[in-house]
């Protein structure tokens, strides 16, 4: 919705920049080692209670994956001094969350088929956590170390990652965890920056929560409807069809026509 070039360049083309070799880490990486902190945390201990030393534990982790990184200051500066700030109030918050948990999936990967006039279109998915949660309920966690996706976004269907999550597993796509028409589902980004308190929980409709079904039920018709679309072979792959979201600028280079480059039919340029 916002470029389909770039699923085309990414994931038909199977194009990609490439890194620098002296690249220095970015906020990806730094991304990437929080998760990867958190999985082991969650995984190592899921259980509705927490050990006494949860802290100490979490903590550990970071020092033993921090200290495989190269030593600059801004990763021992900056990105720790945040890291053991978010531990502290992730350790809190998880104490006092995990008494109305039920089941805990971290990591998990879900799929879902669509079929478009008789052509199987696969929906892959991998969540950073899904939990069961007392009342009926599930949980669709999303752990984030920047900016989650603007409530605006996700209630106008341009992010669509945990609205489609929840669909997976309301068609039984996750192992272990299947809703029914009873199931409430609640869509939250963790924000794991480490600014502020250390972290902060968030609706993905934001403060003025939209019908979380809504968003389900509206993330499944666009997907039905951008299969459709894209399944037809006359279909172009315009760069940033909405002028609100640009292109991304390592694929620019890739559009001998500018924002109206697309692939059409068995290969042709438009």
């Amino acid at each position: 919705m916002r470029d389909p070039y770039t699923i085309y360049a990414k994931k038909i083309l199977r194009l990609k920049p490439m890194d620098q070799v002296d690249r220095a880490l970015n906020v990806a990486d730094r991304g990437t080692i929080i998760h990867g902190v958190i999985e082991k945390f969650t995984c190592t201990y899921p259980t509705l209670t927490l050990p006494h030393d949860a802290l100490d534990k979490l903590i550990q982790m970071g020092r033993d994956e921090f200290a495989t990184l190269p030593h600059n200051a801004e990763v021992h500066g900056l990105w720790w001094p945040r890291f053991e700030k978010m531990a502290n109030w992730f350790v809190g918050y998880e104490g006092d969350w995990r008494r109305d948990m039920g089941a805990m999936y971290s990591e998990s990967k879900g799929t879902m088929t669509i079929d478009v006039d008789g052509v199987e279109f696969t929906l892959n998915a991998k969540a950073d956590r899904i939990e069961k949660r007392l009342g009926n309920h599930i949980a669709v966690i999303d752990y984030k170390t920047g900016s989650p996706p603007k409530s605006q976004a996700v209630n106008a269907g341009l992010s669509s990652q945990l609205p489609l999550e929840a669909l997976i597993i309301s068609k039984g796509g996750f192992d272990n965890v299947i809703g029914d028409q009873d199931t409430v589902y609640d869509l939250l980004y963790w924000n794991l920056s480490g600014a502020g308190e250390g972290g902060e929980v968030t609706p993905a409709q934001g403060k003025t929560v939209k019908d979380t079904q809504a968003i389900i039920d509206q993330a499944q018709d666009g997907v039905y409807a951008l299969f459709t679309a894209f399944h037809n072979g006359h279909m172009p792959y315009l760069g940033s069809p909405d002028p609100d979201y640009m292109i991304k600028e390592e694929y620019q280079r890739l559009r001998p026509f500018g924002t109206h480059c697309g692939m059409v039919g068995d290969g042709g340029w438009q």
